[in-house]
């Protein structure tokens, strides 16, 4: 791939987050590079995705979500990626909602406790 092609692939995966499908990760303190899918599945829900990389122009973190059985890819795929580029310091920083929450869940499991 040339270095055109990578730039125009580039910019069209940034619209599909700033104007499209991805848009759940737009407005964030960093920039992301995304294509969405959903993949209808015969006898059971959906497969939704997101593949992408951040920050769009200097990539320091690749990412792939897959939610199998789920809606669409924008209400699925979508914010689980971003929560994880929230997590990773390069992109966004410590998630503190993410962290006590999984905290919390992780705790209860072991405890085996359930409400």
């Amino acid at each position: 791939m040339s270095a055109s092609e990578s730039s125009q692939l580039t910019k069209m995966m940034k619209a599909v987050v700033e104007e499209g499908t991805g848009y759940k990760l737009s407005g964030k303190n960093y920039s992301v590079a995304g294509k969405t899918g959903t993949a209808e599945v015969v006898g059971r829900g959906n497969n939704a995705w997101f593949v992408g990389f951040a920050p769009a122009d200097d990539p320091k973190i690749a990412i792939c979500v897959l939610v199998e059985d789920a809606g669409t890819a924008s209400s699925e795929a979508v914010p689980i990626a971003g929560e994880i580029l929230d997590v990773d310091g390069i992109c966004g920083g410590y998630n503190l909602q993410w962290a006590w929450s999984s905290g919390w869940i992780a705790g209860r499991e072991a405890a085996d406790v359930t409400n």
